[in-house]
């Protein structure tokens, strides 16, 4: 039973994707967006607390990036893939961006089959790309999802 458990850990390990995404430059004559605000969850405690550990400062919760992150949970769980690829082939940015936030810098953690969001983040900060976008010093939001077993956490900048 040991190494059944031990085997799948390692292919949810191998299953979580991470993508960093850094625009040339934003349109001439872009305003930024107003953050909006959205309530704390699990997996930002997860997330803050990994940041504490590493001298940085808290990311706040944002509801465009909520919003990002529950579609591609969302996405994930109706096809059945771990993904980065949205629907339409949408790319992280671009959701963020469909969703209100003009981003300078975004990110996007995914993962499969954590029981727990503080497993799912332990999981993440074992992977470097994992763990270079939850600890990205121009980070200042974040937003997560979980939908059955699929679990989206965006990361951002300039919201």
């Amino acid at each position: 039973m040991k190494i059944a458990f031990l085997a799948a850990s390692a292919v949810v390990l191998a299953l979580g994707g991470c993508v960093t995404v850094t625009p040339s430059a934003p349109p001439a004559g872009a305003a930024a967006p107003a953050m909006a605000s959205a309530p704390a969850t699990s997996m930002g405690s997860a997330l803050n607390a990994a940041r504490a550990a590493n001298g940085l400062p808290a990311l706040v919760p944002d509801a465009a990036l909520m919003a990002a992150a529950r579609q591609q949970a969302s996405f994930m769980a109706r096809t059945g893939t771990l993904t980065h690829g949205g629907p339409g082939g949408s790319t992280v940015g671009q959701r963020v961006r469909a969703a209100g936030c003009g981003w300078s810098w975004v990110g996007e953690n995914v993962h499969m089959g954590a029981a727990t969001d503080a497993a799912a983040m332990q999981a993440w900060m074992q992977s470097p790309g994992h763990r270079a976008n939850a600890l990205n010093r121009s980070a200042t939001a974040y937003g997560s999802a979980r939908v059955g077993a699929y679990r989206a956490l965006v990361l951002a900048a300039g919201c």
